[in-house]
Formats: C-alpha cells, sequence, structure tokens
C-alpha cells in the first residue's frame, strides 16, 4: 500500500471513528428524549386511570348507598302498610290517609252509613294506594340517580380505555424502532459499507 492510498485509509478510519461516535451519541441522545417522553405519556394516562377507578369505586359506593337508602324507606312504608289490617283504629287509618294521600281533614268511621266519613275500608285502600305511590316515586328516583352514576362509570371507563390504547400505541412505536444500540448497529453498518465502495472507488 502507497503512501496516498495509507493516507486515505486513515482519514476513512477517522471519519468512520468520529461520525460513528458522533452518530452513536446523537442516537443515545435522541433515546433518552424518546423513552423520557414515552415514559411522560405512560406516568400521565396510570395516573389518569387510577384516579378514573377509583372515581368509579367511589360511584359503586354511592349506587350501594341509594339502593340501600331505597330499601329501608320502602320497607318502613311497607310496614305502614301492614299496620293497615282489621285491628287498625280510625286513628291509625285518619293517619295514613293524611299523609300518603291528597284527602287532608278527611274522618274515618268504622261504621258505612256515617255521615261525612270514609268508611275504614275504603280508607285503608286510599291510603294503600297512596303508599304505594309513595315506594313507586322513591323507586323512580333512586333508579334515576343509579343511572346517572352508572354514567358516569361509563364515560370513566371509555376514558381509561382511551389511556390504555395511548400506552399501546406508544409501546407499539417504541418496539417498531427497536432499541437504540439495534439502531447504531444498522447505521454503522451502512457506514462502513459506504466506506468500502468509497475506498474502492479510488484503486
Amino acid at each position: 500500500m502507497d503512501l496516498h492510498h495509507k493516507i486515505y485509509a486513515g482519514l476513512i478510519s477517522a471519519v468512520l471513528v468520529i461520525g460513528g461516535a458522533g452518530f452513536c451519541v446523537s442516537q443515545y441522545v435522541a433515546h433518552a428524549k424518546e423513552e423520557s417522553a414515552r415514559d411522560a405519556i405512560i406516568a400521565v394516562t396510570e395516573k389518569q386511570n387510577t384516579e378514573l377507578l377509583k372515581a368509579n369505586g367511589d360511584l359503586k359506593k354511592d349506587i350501594e348507598q341509594i339502593k340501600s337508602a331505597t330499601a329501608v324507606q320502602t320497607s318502613k312504608l311497607e310496614a305502614v302498610k301492614s299496620q293497615l289490617g282489621e285491628k287498625a283504629t280510625p286513628a291509625q287509618v285518619e293517619k295514613a290517609v293524611r299523609d300518603y294521600t291528597p284527602l287532608q281533614g278527611v274522618k274515618v268511621s268504622q261504621d258505612p252509613d256515617a255521615p261525612s266519613t270514609l268508611s275504614q275500608k275504603d280508607a285503608v285502600l286510599q291510603a294503600q294506594f297512596g303508599i304505594s305511590c309513595r315506594q313507586c316515586e322513591l323507586n323512580r328516583d333512586a333508579l334515576s340517580a343509579e343511572n346517572a352514576k352508572q354514567l358516569e362509570q361509563l364515560k370513566n371507563d371509555d376514558k381509561v380505555i382511551a389511556g390504555l390504547k395511548t400506552e399501546r400505541d406508544v409501546a407499539i412505536k417504541a418496539a417498531k424502532g427497536g432499541s437504540w444500540v439495534r439502531r447504531v448497529g444498522r447505521a454503522a453498518k451502512y457506514i462502513a459499507i459506504g466506506a468500502a465502495i468509497g475506498y474502492g472507488l479510488h484503486h
């Protein structure tokens, strides 16, 4: 190998070393930035999903409390109904009528022929109907409240799914690019090939 070729070979080696080192550093920096950005995205989505899952847990508790409270109230109304049997006094029936029907100031008598009064049998039917209506109202309001909570849960679930998709997309993107070591290896191979071709062209 003459002096010209030695100088050329030395220059190529220097370029390869310097260029390779610079490329490795740039790839490492780029990889670090990518990792940092990916980790930041994952951290944000994981925090959001944790908060959303906790919110859904709280909403579930709210729904259970609504069901429990409604069950207690309807049970109490059922107990009032059961007290309006044959042994109920006119005063008990009158109170039930006043509490659960629009009939205010009505007088109840066990004598069906008593004037300006409501027979006890009819009064009991009115009171029981009014109590049933109140139970229906309670159940309706409870279902409406539960439905609102469940809609919130569904919205939160959609956000959780969106967060998981974001994490998946970030992971897929990172996997397609490969590790920075592999990218450096591929680039170095192409640099070496190019240098060899250049060296060959000068012979």
